[in-house]
């Protein structure tokens, strides 16, 4: 791995694979001690992330699936930004598709309040171990959209971005992947639902009800409970806002 900051390592998670990742990784492990290899059963993209970084050494992660590439200056800009910005949670850039198609990925501007409604930070964004220990990791039961949940949870409450206004990020494209598959619908949806019932006081914070309703939610169990719990406290709050309003 070429990279212009030379304080790095390099964990790989072989998460049950098949192929000759082993041998390869093995190889590499003995030629340069910045590489740890770890074999485990496969657990999923969540699993594979949290046992990797769980073994790290360093202050900060960038977590890179096995197809996917970075530029050779993208670790050295990034920690300059964090070491630099005490404010800054995470810091990712521009990127680029390759394979199946190969054009720029233009990601939508972020703010929190439009990441609470879709991910727009690819998965390989870098942040403090801190910042991952404080959130407990990656959420191991999901399938998909372990990342936006993660995100979620680690910009909450007023954690500020930067993206790099460069193309440093390479993601590449198969035909017939994960989300483009026959399940992936369902799969999808089932993920919206749980990232929405773990963090409902988010949501309800930003919005009310609106993406409760748009996803269903209004028929999980959790909904239900936050109704009734929050049920007295709203009509408190109604009945003081008519006081004020009658009575200033």
């Amino acid at each position: 791995m070429v990279q212009s900051y030379p304080d790095w390592e390099c964990v790989i998670v072989d998460d049950g694979s098949s192929d000759s990742t082993s041998k390869i990784a093995t190889e590499y492990s003995k030629k340069d001690n910045r590489f740890k290899y770890i074999y485990q059963d496969n657990k999923g993209l969540a699993g594979a992330r949290n046992t990797g970084i769980k073994n790290s050494c360093g202050k900060y992660i960038l977590p890179l699936d096995g197809d996917d590439l970075i530029d050779s200056s993208y670790i050295e800009k990034g920690v300059k930004i964090l070491e630099e910005k005490e404010d800054v949670k995470v810091v990712y850039a521009f990127a680029r598709f390759f394979g199946a198609k190969s054009n720029i990925w233009r990601l939508r501007s972020y703010s929190y309040k439009q990441l609470l409604l879709g991910n727009r930070i690819f998965c390989s964004c870098i942040y403090r171990r801190t910042d991952y220990d404080r959130v407990k990791g990656y959420d191991e039961t999901m399938p998909v959209y372990e990342d936006w949940d993660f995100l979620i949870r680690l910009l909450y409450p007023n954690g500020k971005v930067f993206r790099i206004p460069e193309v440093l990020f390479f993601y590449r494209t198969r035909h017939g992947s994960l989300l483009n598959s026959a399940d992936s619908e369902q799969r999808c949806f089932d993920a919206k639902k749980h990232i929405f019932r773990k963090n409902i006081n988010i949501y309800f914070e930003y919005f009310d009800k609106e993406p409760i309703a748009l996803y269903g939610i209004s028929q999980t169990a959790s909904y239900k409970l936050y109704l009734i719990l929050s049920y007295p406290f709203n009509l408190l709050r109604r009945a003081w806002d008519f006081f004020i309003l009658s009575f200033r």
